[in-house]
């Protein structure tokens, strides 16, 4: 296998598992916070959502495990095809070496080395002779040390594919534990949600009426944005300087609350509690735990802080010409005007739907974009 092979699949292995990584880090912190809102209460959307997104981690670290199966067995395969090869190649050198010993020691017996060299017609015969005799010495030398190379290189990939084999065992083992862990999972989902549906009558009406209500915020954002545009506009304010920092810290910027997992994603996508209800997600919700601190995610200037009805305390804070927005806060420390830098406390997370969250949204002017390729990983 070339070196260009064992650095791609280093980099695909390396990937995945940073990925699986990341998926097992957001499932403890769901776990966490699944453990302290069931000490307040047993059954809520919020434990729902949080159970959901277990479940969407576990799928993608089983997926990254199946990628991981996929590679490693390509590489056995490689690799005991490179053992053969090189097998049959040392079993050529062998013979080979085999006939020049022989045939040396023949020459050897027989004298026939000297007699060979001093049959030449003059001195200058002689010295190529001398040379041919050199060279069949030198190519006797190459074959031995050609052997002994084959067979490291032998040895080295028969460790190699032991460690391969290990390996592929233990990635096995891995992925047939978090199928196991899946389906306990998505039991528990269901029983929690047949509770849930007993216990409120219309979930629908619920999970629709709180869509409706970050729709209403976010109409009311944009109101503010548009408004706050125009005045800057007038003013002359140059915005580019802040602008540019901003857009630099792509995937770099820190979560708004310390634990947090992201239980909500942006875009369009079937509710993670009501599969046959579309969402159009114009940010994305952080589960947390109960008094967590909100951070400013970059520097910036406080544009609004407000009250609505249903979404709790909203801070805006604009970033040159990007807008972050932190709603469903209980409460929030800054107020309008003020001047934040990254990690800036700005409010406290509030209570929804028996957990505690934080809706994240991040706007360009007035378009909202998502958020997610913006923090760090």
């Amino acid at each position: 296998m070339s070196m260009l092979c064992l650095h791609a699949r280093g980099q695909s292995v390396s990937t995945l598992k940073k990925g699986i990584a990341q998926a097992e880090a957001e499932i403890k912190k769901s776990n966490e916070l699944l453990k302290s809102n069931k000490s307040k209460q047993k059954t809520s959307l919020s434990n729902l959502t949080l159970v959901a997104s277990n479940i969407k981690n576990r799928k993608s670290i089983i997926e990254s495990l199946d990628k991981q199966i996929t590679l490693i067995k390509r590489e056995i395969s490689g690799n005991n095809k490179n053992i053969d090869s090189l097998s049959s190649r040392l079993d050529k050198l062998k013979k080979e070496y085999a006939a020049i010993v022989v045939t040396a020691y023949k020459e050897y017996k027989t004298g026939s080395y000297l007699t060979f060299l001093f049959a030449a017609k003059d001195f200058n015969d002689m010295t190529r002779r001398a040379a041919y005799l050199k060279r069949h010495m030198e190519i006797r030398r190459q074959k031995g040390e050609e052997i002994v190379s084959t067979r490291s290189r032998i040895e080295d990939a028969t460790a190699r594919l032991h460690g391969q084999q290990k390996e592929l065992s233990s990635t096995m083992t891995a992925r047939s534990e978090e199928i196991e862990n899946l389906s306990a999972e998505e039991k528990q989902y269901k029983q929690e949600i047949d509770k849930l549906r007993k216990e409120e009558k219309n979930l629908s009406a619920t999970i629709a009426k709180n869509r409706n209500t970050i729709a209403s915020l976010q109409k009311e954002i944009r109101k503010i944005i548009e408004e706050q545009a125009r005045k800057n506009k007038q003013s002359g304010v140059d915005l580019s300087k802040l602008t540019g920092s901003f857009s630099a810290a792509k995937g770099k910027l820190p979560y708004p609350v310390s634990g947090g997992v992201i239980t909500e994603h942006f875009g369009i996508h079937p509710h993670p509690l009501q599969p046959s209800l579309k969402v159009d997600n114009k940010g994305i919700t952080f589960s947390s735990k109960e008094g967590t601190t909100v951070k400013s995610v970059f520097e910036g200037d406080v544009s609004k802080v407000f009250f609505f009805q249903g979404m709790g305390t909203t801070v805006m804070i604009r970033h040159g010409n990007y807008i972050s927005v932190y709603s469903n806060l209980s409460k929030a420390t800054v107020k309008t005007g003020a001047k934040v830098k990254a990690g800036t406390a700005i409010g406290v997370v509030g209570a929804t739907n028996g957990g505690y969250t934080v809706h994240f949204e991040l706007w360009k002017e007035t378009t909202p974009i998502n958020p997610e390729p913006w923090f760090a990983k």
